[in-house]
């Protein structure tokens, strides 16, 4: 194990120390009294026996608890080198108390992955730990499960290298309840395969591709696309529960593809069960879908107002039913990631805004308003603001949606027509509007994101499937969404069981090998079959959906009637306990007993929608998201229209408009397991330890139920009982021969030569017997073994290895010790000499024979010389010879490498041909399998067909019988139906003689009716003609005031909004342009400082001209100045108007407080005004009292004449319908044989609603006549009763003619009150007209002073673009000319200073003539020096570029660019100085080594010239030219060094002039950043007050607004009041008594209408007020 994972910090939660290990198998441990016993609290504690009594033991707790229990209650426990075991299949004990216990300890010590068999078992952390980073993941890479500790991802390596190895596909089912962690652990598993994937990658490519940074948008990897598809999915599908802040609420299998190299070739996604009826309301504690809440954050500025979302969060009752935050999350944070991840994907802007909208459309759908009509079966719209806002989202017509949802258009027969709707159906239309836009919105995302992870250039050989699915849910209401999730993890559930038990004991028998079946009791098949299968709980559901009249009653009795004691899954529900709801029944799941209730499950099963609004919305103009999602929708009409095309068509629509929702999950989810049932599996168990969602507790009872849940523990038990490692007989021998080398080369039979490396193991005692078993066609191995294998053969190959090592070394040491061999014999040989030299030195001979020896070689050099110029000539004809050769061969190798590179490229274009035929050839591949999958998908389909066909021949069959059956009740009804009209011809008799007898009684009844209408309308149309005078006078006054305060506001507000948008946003954007000039300006300086030494000859010549052009634009300078001064007297003019408009508006806000207390102070006098009403009203009340005890027995027998009349008339109406359903019963059994026919789907459908017209129909008859009776009796009693009444009439009659006279007077005073309320109405009106003349006017106004406004700002921004430019040539031209002054003088002290060091350099040049190579390198030493200096000072100079370019806002960080500028140029000269005295002291140095050379020199040469004198005059010539060679060289180096100073001198003044050019620049600079900075201030403030102006011009503006609408409600309320008053008037005028006491009714009516309305306008408006 390497250092760098036992230093990671993520280890420590992986895998336990040596020292913790070591501490925890030195505990104390007796194996037969340490036991595990069970306890309430923690599940088990240790506990150790005290005594054995028979069957009983007494046992000492670790809690200090002594009891006694049974001994089947204790449960063994493992030795201690087994606590916090990796495997829980290694166990020595296997049982409830071992497992639970080891996973606890790991989960304490944060060690949440354990292993348990052949799937991986993780508990929620509710934490982060540092185990899934990059270092962590690298080490997972390519190894074995058994070198690892226990994580996610050595499962997902396993599973990738079971891929690439066996070419077989994957699959990872992430299961566990909800809360438990998948989602997490599913993003953790795609976020290593798009690592492993493109690491893969990376190792095949050869020239790796440079991406731009600002392209990276465009340029992100399919692996950035894939690990990003996480947050955009949970955005719109998941959400916040009870249990967990990040429940997915939808099902997910992401496929990711890789090609045959392993490399990522895409991915794509299917969803299952979205809960979408979130989206309209939530349970207590829980959130609607975090995409709503991340709009709602304001984290992208403007999306907001963009979708017209104003109001609070929790006024969009939609999404805010209980919570709309989530604790330790940020809402803007997640926005920001999510939009963040669109970008990835390839979302481009409109797709972004649409998706958004068609969310915030939903909120604004929430918030219409609807009312119910008084009497009426039809809802109208209250407000439709809201609704006309999600159409503007929509870009549909708001006008054709509102109507749609309350008046739907449904074909009845062969005709269209409208039908209304009321309150409660267009508010569940809505909601279920809202959920399918949603639903279908999240489905198209889901494609959307599918094609963007398409990677078309790669192609798809293999795939590993990941599932994230909703685990098992029981809550205290479980409905029709769990009943769902709950059959699918049943599903899920049997395929694990079917996978890890059943297959695996069925290939041990197809092996041949020894194994005793074991039935583990988890078969789930009869819950599945309870669920699916026809008469099974989802096909009654389809069928309950398709009867008339059905509801969920009937279907919960239907399935208690079917199932209820015959199925033991089918129970009898429980009764509630605590916040339980009511159940209808309970299904036994493998997880538990759940109780369902079945209310609303044919809504939504059928889930219809309103075509009509459907329609509206498929009608769009420019929504590309709503009109793809409504593409596959046909509605009515389209199915309609498609009939009328094609008879095809109209079968094929029919179908598809039949299909419920459980139809849909089902072929859903039968795709998903025959998708799973092609794959190789891997299985993760997610555990939840609490419902507290505390990190480090568990629940030791609720993880055990888990456990059991899961099956983990019946895993274990079959994985340590069956052979879970198996390998075929080659790759075992392949692998495992080292072991027994002789066995396995004994013999060319694999499978025999395996069989004897087993022998040789098991004689070795390597291996046990019940170890191991041999096959037919593999060798099959218990849990463990195989790592013990792989133990021995890492022992082996380290033996191999160790003896290569051995003799690797013995030929390195027989090299070692013969090199030593030879320099032992050559020590001895330098030994022996030296001992010889100690000898003869001192002997004189050999003295002299040392002296004589140079002397005898002196002469011979004559001799030397010419044979070494011999060998110089054959040297030279060799070097000839061999350079024509070179050039000879450097021609053919140059042929050479020409053939070489044509052949490469033919190769390399022979390459690409083949690789481009493999890609065909694998795209072929992938095409054939793709077809041979569709061909076998085909035939499926072909045979399901079949069965269906045979299946509804036979119900054909049976549906023909009962139609025959029909037509003889129908005959029979006919019969009777005879019989009835017979019996009615005699009761017609009867009932003309009883209605001649009644005749003579409507009159009467008739006369006293009319006036018990008049006495009670005049009551009500007193208190409402006061009420009407009242709400006209407060109208009356409040819309004066209003109006007032209206025309003021508006006037003041276009003038100062005028005022701001003319000079301040002009002046705004005339200082920001003079910035960006400026900017510009200081760039191009920068770029002029390059070439500056150029120009520094010219600067005298031009200097005049500068003079004459500075006074020019001097000139020009004074005028701009003079136009800044009168712009910022403008300046102080608009501050002395913002604060008029400030008073203005304080005077405002106290009229407006002043109107408050106005209006408080009227409310109250209202209020006193109310109850002297009321008191009249009681009056009024005692006097209706006493009319009605006279009036009681006259209704009495108006009702009991009324219902004699009623039922004559009725038994008539039921008679001619009888007739009428005869005709529709014989048209329907004419329509249901044609259909029989014609469309066999509809078989089923006519069925049932023929039975269910034989139950009408017998039901109908049966009613007549108990219906004909009780009319028989009731006219008996009508009869017996009119004679009483007739008698109290009389007395009543008298005391109504003396109330009627009373009336009348009441009547009159009335009238006169209506006069005078006439006449306000006119003054109203007129004062209305007046007003409205004074709101034209002020409009004429505001348009001239807009005109005016346009005009002016116009002229500003012309005179302030002119000043701006005189400005800044001004500048220009004035730091150009300072520039020029400031080089002449600095040239002038350069040609000083160069005279100088002319002088002092030519002295100093005759004493450094002879020092040429070694001062040139101190010279390149310098040049160095000065190279780096300069590079210093550029990199300087571009600093103070990037400082200059970000003037604007990087202000502060500019005095800190400054200070290090500053500390460079003091570097800089502190360098120079440096190099100077260097300089000098390395010249002092020269001259006194350069003198002490030439001494040493004349020395030599007078040696030279005694040596020449005795060696001859021929050595003196050669010693001469020599001399004069030196000089000449001597002369030639100080030509070179005068130049070289020359040049030093030149660079000297060019770094000076830089440095001055660089100090200049600065002090330039800072002026520029103290005017960016005052402009930069000026701004803010101007910024300040446009804000403040503008949120007081939009608040008078909304004011003003709703004072229109005030205005115009007004004028329509009195324009209807004097109508209705000059019709009353007219009537009342002109009527007889009773006609008056009619008309005043009918006058009283509209006008308490009307005060009603004024008095519902009049709250309205206060509510605005306030």
């Amino acid at each position: 194990m390497s250092v760098d994972m036992l230093n990671d910090p993520g280890w420590v939660y992986l895998r336990q120390s040596q020292e913790q290990m070591i501490a925890s198998q030195t505990k104390k441990f007796d194996s037969k009294k340490n036991v595990w016993i069970p306890d309430a609290e923690e599940g088990f504690v240790a506990a150790e026996i005290k005594s054995t009594k028979g069957d009983m033991i007494t046992v000492v707790s670790s809690k200090g608890v002594e009891k006694t229990i049974k001994k089947d209650d204790a449960q063994q426990m493992n030795p201690p080198k087994f606590d916090k075991t990796e495997d829980m299949a290694n166990l020595t004990f296997l049982n409830d108390a071992s497992v639970l216990t080891n996973l606890r300890a790991r989960y304490f010590s944060m060690m949440i992955y354990t292993y348990s068999g052949l799937f991986c078992v993780v508990i929620n952390p509710y934490k982060r730990l540092p185990i899934y980073t990059e270092s962590v993941c690298k080490m997972y890479i390519g190894k074995r499960r058994n070198e690892m500790p226990p994580h996610l991802f050595a499962v997902s390596d396993e599973a990738y290298r079971n891929m690439t190895n066996d070419r077989e596909n994957q699959s990872m089912l992430i299961t566990g309840e909800s809360g438990a962690g998948k989602t997490e652990n599913t993003k953790k598993v795609i976020s290593y395969f798009a690592i492993v994937g493109a690491t893969q990658a990376a190792a095949k490519k050869q020239e790796p591709k440079k991406a731009d940074a600002k392209d990276k948008k465009k340029q992100s990897t399919l692996e950035d696309q894939i690990v990003q598809t996480n947050p955009v999915l949970e955005a719109f599908g998941n959400a916040k529960t009870v249990r967990n802040n990040n429940s997915s609420r939808f099902g997910k299998f992401i496929r990711i593809h890789f090609n045959t190299a392993g490399k990522l070739a895409g991915a794509d996604i299917e969803h299952y069960l979205l809960e979408k009826s979130r989206v309209i309301k939530q349970a207590n504690g829980e959130r609607s879908f975090h995409i709503f809440y991340q709009i709602m954050s304001g984290q992208i500025p403007g999306l907001k107002e963009k979708l017209f979302l104003t109001r609070p969060i929790r006024e969009y009752h939609m999404v805010a039913w209980s919570e709309v935050t989530i604790d330790g999350v940020d809402d803007k944070e997640e926005m920001g990631i999510t939009d963040e991840s669109f970008d990835v994907m390839h979302f481009d802007e409109d797709e972004k805004f649409n998706l958004y909208g068609a969310a915030a459309a939903i909120m604004h759908m929430g918030e219409m308003k609807f009312k119910q009509r008084p009497r009426e079966e039809q809802a109208e719209c209250e407000d439709q603001t809201e609704g006309d806002l999600a159409c503007k989202l929509f870009k549909c017509d708001p006008d054709a949606f509102v109507k749609a949802l309350l008046k739907p258009r449904v074909k009845v027969g062969t005709e269209w027509v409208n039908k209304g709707q009321n309150l409660e159906q267009v508010n569940w239309a809505i909601g279920a509007l809202s959920k399918a836009i949603y639903a279908r919105v999240f489905h198209w995302l889901i494609k959307r994101c599918n094609k963007t992870l398409d990677a078309h250039d790669l192609a798809r050989d293999f795939f590993i499937g990941v599932l994230d699915i909703a685990g098992f849910e029981i809550f205290d209401l479980n409905s029709f969404e769990q009943l769902w999730i709950n059959f699918v993890n049943e599903r899920l559930q049997q395929f694990f069981n079917h996978h890890m038990f059943v297959l695996e004991q069925e290939e041990y028998t197809r092996e041949g090998i020894k194994w005793e079946f074991i039935d583990f009791g988890l078969d789930l098949q009869a819950c599945i079959e309870l669920i699916e299968k026809p008469l099974g709980i989802v096909s009654m559901l389809d069928e309950e959906c398709i009867v008339p009249k059905a509801t969920d009653m009937t279907l919960a009795q239907k399935l208690n009637d079917q199932h209820l004691g015959k199925h033991p899954n089918f129970q009898k529900p429980r009764p509630p306990k605590g916040k339980q709801a009511e159940a209808h029944m309970a299904i036994v799941h493998y997880a538990g007993t759940v109780r369902y209730n079945v209310k609303g499950w044919l809504e939504k099963n059928k889930d219809p929608l309103n075509d009509t609004a459907v329609t509206v919305l498929k009608a769009n103009t420019g929504n590309k998201l709503i009109t793809a999602i409504w593409e596959d929708y046909n509605t009515q009409e389209d199915l309609a229209n498609m009939g009328k095309q094609a008879a095809s068509g109209k079968k094929k629509g029919k179908s598809a408009s039949f299909m419920t929702v459980s139809m849909m999950y089902r072929e859903s989810l039968t795709k998903l397991m025959n998708m799973l049932h092609q794959t190789h599996p891997h299985f993760i168990r997610c555990i939840i330890p609490n419902e507290l969602k505390q990190s480090g507790v568990i629940d030791a009872n609720l993880v055990l139920n888990q456990l059991t849940c899961n099956g983990v523990l019946e895993g274990i038990r079959i994985c340590r009982k069956g052979f879970p490692n198996r390998l075929l007989y080659p790759d075992f021998k392949q692998r495992y021969a080292v072991l027994a080398p002789a066995a396995a080369a004994s013999t060319k039979e694999i499978k025999e030569a395996s069989v004897k490396i087993l022998d040789d193991l098991l004689k070795a005692n390597s291996l046990k017997q019940e170890e191991y078993q041999c096959g037919a066609t593999k060798v099959f191995f218990k849990a463990g073994v195989l790592a013990h294998l792989e133990e021995l053969r890492d022992e082996a190959l380290s033996i191999i290895i160790t003896k290569f090592q051995c003799a690797c070394r013995h030929y390195t040491a027989q090299c070692e010790y013969k090199r030593r061999l030879d320099q032992r014999t050559g020590v001895v040989i330098i030994q022996r000499n030296v001992r010889s030299w100690c000898t003869l030195r001192t002997w004189n001979w050999f003295k002299l024979y040392g002296r004589v020896k140079p002397l005898i070689q002196g002469s011979k050099k004559n001799e030397e010389f010419e044979e070494m110029e011999k060998r110089c000539k054959e040297m030279e004809d060799n070097y000839s010879k061999e350079e024509k050769r070179r050039k000879e061969l450097e021609a053919a190798n140059a042929k050479l490498i020409q053939e070489k590179q044509d052949l490469f490229m033919q190769l390399e274009q022979e390459r690409d041909s083949s690789a481009e035929g493999e890609e065909r050839s694998a795209k072929l591949l992938a095409q054939k399998t793709d077809l041979e999958k569709q061909v076998a998908d085909m035939n499926d389909q072909l045979a399901e067909q079949e069965e269906k066909n045979n299946a509804l021949t036979k119900m054909k069959k049976k549906v023909e019988q009962d139609n025959d059956s029909l037509k003889k009740n129908v005959n029979d009804l006919e019969t009777t139906v005879k019989k009835q009209e017979a019996e009615k011809q005699s009761k017609d008799h009867q009932i003309r003689s009883l209605q001649d007898e009644m005749a003579a009684q409507d009159e009467v009844i008739s006369k006293l009716n009319k006036e018990k209408k008049h006495q009670e309308e005049s009551a009500n149309f007193q208190l409402e003609c006061q009420q009407l005078r009242e709400a006209l006078e407060e109208e009356q006054d409040g819309k004066t005031d209003l109006q007032r305060q209206l025309s003021k506001a508006n006037a003041e507000t276009q003038q100062w909004r005028a005022r701001y948008e003319g000079e301040g946003m002009s002046r705004s954007e005339e200082l920001e342009d003079a910035r960006r000039k400026l900017q510009a300006k200081l760039q191009e300086m920068q770029e002029q400082l390059d070439a500056t030494n150029g120009r520094v000859g010219s600067l005298e010549k031009a200097k005049q001209r500068l003079a004459q052009e500075l006074e020019d634009a001097q000139v020009d300078a004074d005028r701009a100045n003079s136009l800044a001064n009168s712009l910022e007297k403008k300046q102080k003019g608009f501050d002395k108007v913002i604060d008029e408009w400030k008073r203005k508006c304080d005077a405002l806000v106290q009229e407006l407080d002043a109107s408050q207390r106005e209006t408080r102070n009227a409310s109250t006098e209202a209020f006193k005004l109310r109850n002297i009403v009321d008191e009249a009203n009681e009056q009024v009340e005692s006097v209706r009292r006493e009319n009605k005890i006279l009036a009681q027995e006259l209704k009495d027998l108006t009702d009991q004449l009324g219902e004699g009349g009623k039922s004559v008339h009725e038994l008539q109406k039921r008679c001619r319908r009888f007739e009428l359903e005869k005709d529709e019963l014989q048209q329907a059994l004419d329509d249901a044989e044609s259909a029989l026919e014609a469309e066999e789907t509809k078989v089923l459908r006519a069925q049932v609603e023929l039975s269910q017209v034989r139950s009408e129909i017998e039901k109908r008859i049966h009613e007549k006549e108990e219906e004909f009776e009780n009319t028989r009796k009731n006219h008996q009693r009508a009869l017996e009763s009119m004679q009483a009444s007739l008698e109290t009439e009389a007395r009543g009659r008298a005391e109504l003619l003396r109330m009627k006279k009373k009336l009348e007077s009441d009547i009159n005073e009335l009238e006169i009150g209506l006069d005078h309320a006439n006449k306000a109405n006119m003054d109203a009106q007129k004062n209305i007209k007046r007003h409205q003349d004074q709101v034209r006017e002020l409009q004429t106004q505001i348009e001239d002073e807009q005109r005016q406004r346009e005009e002016l700002r116009d002229q500003v921004n012309i005179a302030e673009r002119r000043a701006a430019m005189l400005q800044t040539e001004k500048e220009d031209l004035a730091l150009s000319y300072e520039q020029a002054e400031r080089n002449r003088r600095q040239a002038e002290l350069d040609a000083a200073d160069a005279k100088e060091t002319v002088n002092s350099l030519s002295a100093s040049n005759a004493t450094l003539s002879a020092t040429k190579r070694k001062f040139e390198a101190e010279l390149q030493q310098i040049h160095g020096e000065l190279d780096e200096t300069l590079s210093e000072l550029k990199t300087t100079e571009e600093r103070a570029k990037k400082a200059m370019m970000d003037a604007g806002r990087l202000s502060d960080e500019l005095r800190s660019e400054q200070e290090h500028s500053q500390n460079i140029d003091r570097q800089r000269k502190g360098y120079e100085q440096q190099i100077k005295q260097e300089h000098s002291q390395n010249i002092d140095r020269q001259r006194k080594g350069y003198e002490q050379q030439i001494k040493e020199m004349q020395v030599r040469l007078d040696e030279a010239e005694s040596s020449a004198m005795k060696g001859g005059k021929k050595m003196l010539a050669k010693l001469e030219n020599r001399v004069r060679e030196l000089t000449a060289e001597l002369d030639n180096e100080g030509r070179r060094h005068a130049e070289t100073q020359k040049h030093l001198r030149n660079k000297d003044r060019k770094a000076r002039e830089l440095q001055f050019q660089v100090d200049e620049d600065k002090k330039s600079t800072e002026r520029m950043y103290d005017l960016i900075e005052k402009l930069q201030g000026k701004i803010k403030t101007y910024k300040r007050n446009i804000e403040e102006t503008e949120q007081l011009a939009t608040n008078n503006l909304t004011k003003y607004r709703q004072l229109q609408h005030m205005l115009e409600d007004a004028e329509e309320r009195a324009d209807m009041a004097e109508n209705s008053l000059a019709k009353m008037r007219a009537k009342t005028r002109s009527g007889a008594v009773g006609g008056r006491g009619l008309s005043h009714s009918m006058s009283s009516s509209a006008v308490g209408s009307h005060a009603r309305s004024l008095s519902r306008s009049r709250t309205a408006g206060e509510v605005i007020e306030d």
